[in-house]
């Protein structure tokens, strides 16, 4: 198969990123709240506001290593966000893998539930649990769905304010712990029955309308023997009021890593209805 390299893919699935970009909405997007996808693995302890909508969709360009089908892989992934509760969201995602490896033409659609425990303090981090289960689908699935549990930690860094109130000032700069138990429920032949993911990462604002963000990352996946070990680097613009992009690049290493670099792009729309209020 003939090489192909990362702007075709973009040009291909542009069409599932454009159409948030333009659209129209009340609600207030947030570049401060990360997302996993948005553009690094790492996410932070604080889900969407109450009753919120936000609308995501990212492109991720991966180069394979090691893959017997081809060299490269881009996900592209839909994702629905509801602050369904007071401290908590709902969170729905479908992806589909385009490209030359393996993984190709399938995706696993996912349903995550994140509550937030406590509001940060001066010692104690804002901490929230998530659960979720992903099933997979495509084009030679054979392995079972799998359920995960998950905890997340943010902690500002920097001086403190004096007299209490909010922990620190501007500017905010942050440190972000996941850590993720995934249990393979009915798994293939070749496919690990327990993995896990720990993340850490650190954000900080440059200007009012820019977040740098950078992590660790690293992942057992489903076949045996193989794992995701990165580091990445990224920034996240407001656009406009309702709609975040944001732009990451990846680089793998460790002897069981499946991949070399990675690129993603990604693009966060809030929306708002009035039944909502």
């Amino acid at each position: 198969m003939a090489e192909r390299g990362p702007l075709r893919y973009a040009a291909r699935t542009a069409l599932f990123v454009l159409p948030l970009a333009i659209a129209s909405g009340a609600g207030a997007a947030d570049h401060s709240n990360l997302e996993a996808g948005f553009p690094l693995a790492v996410e932070d302890a604080y889900p969407v506001g109450r009753n919120e909508l936000e609308a995501q969709v990212y492109t991720r360009y991966r180069e394979l290593r090691d893959d017997p089908e081809g060299d490269a892989l881009v996900e592209v992934v839909s994702r629905l966000e509801w602050g369904a509760l007071a401290n908590g969201q709902v969170a729905l995602e479908l992806p589909y893998n385009l490209g030359s490896g393996e993984e190709s033409d399938r995706g696993a659609v996912g349903l995550e539930l994140l509550y937030n425990l406590n509001t940060e303090t001066l010692r104690l981090p804002a901490l929230s649990i998530a659960a979720g289960l992903k099933a997979p689908y495509g084009a030679g699935v054979d392995g079972g769905p799998e359920a995960s549990v998950g905890l997340l930690a943010t902690m500002s860094i920097g001086t403190p304010r004096p007299g209490g109130g909010t922990p620190y000032a501007y500017v905010p700069r942050r440190i972000h712990l996941n850590a993720t138990y995934i249990r393979n429920v009915d798994p293939a032949p070749g496919e690990r029955d327990d993995r896990f993911a720990i993340g850490l990462g650190y954000s900080q604002p440059v200007t009012n309308d820019v977040v740098l963000v950078a992590d660790l990352h690293r992942e057992l996946e489903r076949a045996e023997g193989t794992a995701t070990n990165l580091v990445e680097i990224g920034a996240r613009y407001v656009a406009t009021p309702q709609t975040i992009l944001s732009a990451g690049i990846g680089r793998a290493f460790g002897d069981d890593r499946t991949e070399d670099t990675r690129l993603t792009l990604g693009v966060q729309h809030a929306l708002s209805y009035p039944w909502f209020r």
